[in-house]
């Protein structure tokens, strides 16, 4: 049987006071490898020639601006936590409600606040360069993307309506079900623009290795991790984690409710832990993209796909050139036709 009274809100104010610790620890973790792999791909990218480079800047200066907010927001949270923890503000056992720490702490319900709304921000913004990059590889049908628009236009709206909750006189449960539903619609839009995109993925890699040779044929274990890492689906994972187990209602532990310490402490660590991790890959599947599209390895630049997608904006750095030769290597070892004699006879 779990602890109840006072120790039992104790311990769960410990406990949700280390996830926390260790969800701000995450974020600072993600904002670091981000980081590194925006440094590279400018990097990479001013070690591009000029003539390799056209199409690729929007990218990078959307990579800037991903980072930018997503360190922002980790930022802004880890102050948040650092200040309640130094000053244990807590009541009952547990964070105090927005609503009490507007009234206690203005400046740090302010960054608490701020860092949502540039945390909100970003996924919008990861969210439409998925949906750009389904426009894309659905170019010649993009009648196909208008299920995938509604789906993200109707993420934007129900994230608006949970960060104006903020500022609402509305319940904890009423804001928990706003912010259920802004993340369970952008993971609806997430799956729905994946499903499309490995559609689309799969129809054309079979196409083309139907008319290629054994050599040139990719294998199974890459096509799965260019269609996990291009199609966003570890957010779209958590994402559903996050927004199923914030829809469970689980009581307090008494004196306040008739539940359990191990079970709230439980919800409160799944639910945390599910967002921090949502929020942090659907910062990092954009980029990750970004990188191979930096150094010439998105699948719509490899190998005979580079024809076929030429006029995409993604462009391979330097592979472009090695495709160019492989291919004239290829066409030197194709047999000539036969002349017939009586047309060099004819010739002479």
């Amino acid at each position: 049987m779990g602890s109840t009274g006072q120790n039992g809100l104790d311990n769960l104010g410990d406990v949700t006071a280390k996830v926390a610790l260790a969800n701000a620890s995450l974020g600072l973790v993600f904002s670091g490898i981000q980081l590194a792999m925006v440094m590279y791909c400018v990097t990479v990218f001013a070690e591009t020639p000029k003539s390799l480079r056209k199409g690729r800047l929007p990218y990078i200066i959307l990579s800037i601006v991903i980072v930018a907010a997503f360190v922002v927001a980790s930022s802004l949270n880890a102050y948040y936590l650092f200040y309640y923890l130094s000053r244990k503000r807590m009541s009952n056992g547990v964070f105090a409600k927005p609503s009490i720490l507007s009234m206690q702490d203005h400046s740090s319900f302010v960054a608490k606040t701020t860092s949502s709304y540039v945390n909100t921000a970003y996924i919008w913004i990861c969210d439409g360069l998925l949906l750009y990059r389904c426009r894309i590889i659905w170019r010649q049908h993009r009648w196909i993307c208008a299920l995938p628009l509604i789906a993200y236009l109707s993420s934007v709206a129900l994230g608006i309506l949970s960060l104006a909750s903020y500022f609402s006189l509305q319940t904890q449960r009423l804001r928990d079900q706003a912010s259920a539903a802004s993340v369970l619609s952008s993971v609806s839009f997430n799956i729905l623009a994946t499903t499309l995109i490995v559609l689309k993925l799969l129809w054309e890699d079979q196409r083309l290795n139907s008319a290629l040779s054994y050599a040139l044929k990719t294998t199974a274990f890459s096509k799965i991790i260019t269609l996990l890492i291009e199609s966003a689906l570890p957010a779209a994972f958590f994402g559903l984690i996050y927004g199923i187990s914030i829809l469970i209602p689980v009581p307090l532990p008494p004196p306040e409710g008739d539940g359990t310490v191990e079970q709230r402490a439980a919800s409160v660590a799944l639910v945390k832990t599910s967002y921090t991790l949502f929020s942090s890959f659907v910062a990092l599947s954009p980029q990750l993209i970004i990188l191979r599209v930096t150094t010439g390895r998105s699948w719509t630049n490899t190998r005979m796909y580079r024809g076929y997608a030429s006029t995409f904006p993604s462009r391979p750095v330097s592979s472009t050139v090695v495709s160019d030769q492989q291919h004239e290597s290829h066409k030197s070892v194709i047999p000539l036709p036969q002349v017939p004699m009586s047309d060099q006879r004819k010739s002479r």
